[in-house]
């Protein structure tokens, strides 16, 4: 035994020996190569930029340290009356929660940004806000759109300055990106949850929400936890910037969550503030998007080859055109294939609505079925006209 660990204890000796003696040789004989080994190791460190180190402990505390000040707890108070009887003494007692949800604060002098749903009837009465301290203000809806689902809440102005979010962007979010949750689920205040982008632009449609104004929406799928009390509360990503509303969850499924982009938040909440309202493009037609099965289907109902073969890759029928309404003004008519858009193909109803903006021109390349033809291609001007939708 004894000799054994003698022998070991001899190698690691002479080891570290030829190390030292290889070390020093290197040194003197080879010292001009110290610079290259310091430009390569310099370089290599490149893969450890801010972009790429991995996520450490307080990643996600100090990203929800950096906003929890700014974040809400709404109650929707309502009118009832004093007794058994209603009114005693001709006096309403407000106090009673009708409804609950999150916000957060975007200016010091106490503008919030929440859902509408979450103060949905709320116009004509007061809301308790309960700040992440645990100070309790009054706040009152300055406005609010139900299609996009966004309110503004002004909170009690003598009691500013408030603590606010730094708001980010949401247009150059990736699928995988870490993002924090942060609310009141369940009632239960200053909660934070983690999770990663799943989709950046799930659209409404694939969630089965219709009408025009939402046809236009996108949101953000995450898996990060988001309950009932969430709603209209911040997503924000790891450097403590809001990215998103927090809005709805997927029933009877886990780890599917949405939350609407704060840079689609932010044009919402600005025109709120500055009409009140949300102006939205208006031409007045119904649309459908054509596939081989449905145009197949056109054919043998009508008994002519129309539409085309070249409509079945994502181009847009006009079922109805509203008589009066823009659409019906410039010329289009019921029936009629829209296959451009502003000189850009048509690959969806999506790529109809997106250029669409009040007030501008858009122009149009149908495909038309004539009873001579058969088939003609017409080009059509029209002003976009605003729609004007108040929430609720």
């Amino acid at each position: 035994m004894a000799m054994a660990t003698s022998r070991r204890t001899g190698a690691r000796a002479l080891c570290c020996y030829c190390c030292y003696c290889y070390c020093w040789w290197y040194h003197h004989q080879f010292s001009h190569w110290s610079l290259v080994v310091a430009i390569a190791i310099r370089s290599i460190g490149g893969f450890w930029d801010d972009e790429n180190v991995p996520i450490g402990r307080n990643e996600v505390a100090d990203a929800a340290e950096a906003v929890a000040p700014a974040v809400v707890n709404l109650a929707v108070l309502t009118r009832t009356g004093g007794g058994l009887f209603g009114v005693r003494g001709g006096h309403d007692r407000e106090g009673v929660v009708a409804a609950t949800g999150s916000g957060f604060i975007i200016d010091t002098k106490g503008v919030c940004v929440t859902n509408a749903h979450v103060v949905r009837g709320a116009a004509s009465t007061k809301l308790r806000v309960t700040l992440h301290d645990g100070r309790t203000v009054e706040g009152q809806v300055v406005a609010a759109d139900a299609a996009s689902d966004i309110a503004v809440v002004q909170l009690d102005e003598k009691r500013a300055p408030y603590p606010c979010v730094k708001l980010g962007q949401s247009d150059n979010l990736r699928a995988g990106e870490w993002v924090v949750a942060l609310g009141s689920p369940l009632h239960l205040s200053n909660t934070v949850t983690v999770g990663i982008i799943s989709n950046v632009t799930r659209r409404a449609s694939d969630l089965g929400m219709g009408g025009a104004a939402r046809a236009r929406m996108a949101y953000l799928q995450t898996d990060a936890a988001i309950n009932q009390g969430n709603s209209g509360g911040p997503l924000c990503d790891l450097d403590g910037r809001v990215v998103g509303v927090n809005t709805m969850k997927a029933l009877g499924a886990d780890g599917v969550s949405f939350a609407i982009p704060i840079d689609e938040a932010r044009r919402v909440v600005t025109q709120l503030l500055d009409h009140g309202r949300v102006r939205r493009p208006y031409l007045g037609m119904k649309l459908l998007e054509l596939n081989a099965g449905i145009c197949e289907s056109l054919r043998t109902s009508t008994g002519t080859p129309f539409p085309p073969k070249e409509c079945e890759r994502g181009a847009v029928l006009l079922p109805h055109v509203h008589p009066g309404a823009p659409a019906d003004r410039c010329g289009l008519h019921s029936g009629d294939v829209i296959v451009k858009v502003n000189e850009k193909d048509v690959t969806g109803v999506q790529s109809v609505l997106d250029p669409l903006e009040p007030g501008k021109k858009v122009h149009f390349e149908v495909v038309r079925r004539d009873e001579t033809t058969r088939k003609g291609f017409v080009r059509l001007c029209v002003v976009v006209q605003a729609e004007e939708m108040r929430g609720g």
